[in-house]
């Protein structure tokens, strides 16, 4: 998305910030997940969220680094 009088590292640096907060949200997930498994796809649900927490994670990372 372009921003009328925005330049192209404030539009990287907003996407990066934007998958930080996707990361942390997905990161609250598997917590909750993880504190009440009772079986096992309850664990599969909660490394499924980590996984993701962690593509988010290192998407923003190389986002805000490019």
């Amino acid at each position: 998305m372009t921003i009328p009088g925005g330049t192209e590292s404030d539009n990287r640096s907003s996407d990066a910030v934007m998958y930080f907060c996707g990361a942390v949200a997905m990161l609250m997930f598997a917590i909750l997940a993880f504190g009440n498994a009772a079986e096992w796809f309850d664990y599969v649900s909660g490394a499924i969220w980590l996984g993701l927490a962690a593509v988010l994670g290192y998407r923003g990372f190389r986002r805000g680094v490019v």
